[in-house]
């Protein structure tokens, strides 16, 4: 079997959501282990059409010696996208998937050394749809020991359904 392996960024299509894949492609290893944690912090409870929010992605886990992400954001019933996605800074970029107008938002490759102990974190913003829609964000994560194997490896996914303010 040949590993695909993605120093710089991973493919995209890594959420988890619609089908997709998750970092366990290529990084096999826990999935979910309650030894540490995925969040994604910024969603207010119900969304405002055409608002920015500011976003963060954090993955910790003990044995964390690199972090990455890929996160989507779409309409819930059509796996259409759902607003745009941005960077806040040189820690994130967005990967558009070629046959088709989806986009993902990643980690660069300098920003997955822990910014804390055991801990890496991004930040970006999500630009709300300008119509409401239920949005799904499809969030997948890898707490990775960083021994240059795909082995080892913890990988989180989260699913945030979010309507928008009635």
């Amino acid at each position: 079997m040949l590993l695909a392996v993605y120093l710089d960024q991973p493919p995209p299509a890594r959420t988890g959501g619609f089908g997709e894949q998750t970092c366990q492609e290529c990084h096999w290893g826990t999935l979910n282990d309650p030894a540490g944690s995925l969040t994604l912090e910024g969603l207010p409870k119900s969304y405002a059409p055409a608002h920015e929010y500011s976003l963060k992605v954090t993955v910790q886990h003990p044995d964390l010696r690199r972090g990455g992400f890929q996160l989507s954001a779409r309409d819930s019933r059509t796996g259409e996208q759902a607003g745009l996605l941005r960077p806040l800074n040189e820690s994130v970029e967005i990967l558009k998937e070629s046959n088709s107008h989806l986009e993902y938002a990643i980690h660069t490759r300098k920003a997955t050394r822990p910014s804390a102990a055991h801990t890496v974190s991004w930040s970006l913003i999500w630009e709300a749809p300008p119509a409401s829609q239920p949005v799904a964000f499809h969030l997948a994560a890898n707490a990775a020991n960083d021994d240059d194997s795909p082995l080892g490896d913890s990988i989180y996914t989260l699913i945030i359904v979010k309507s928008a303010i009635e």
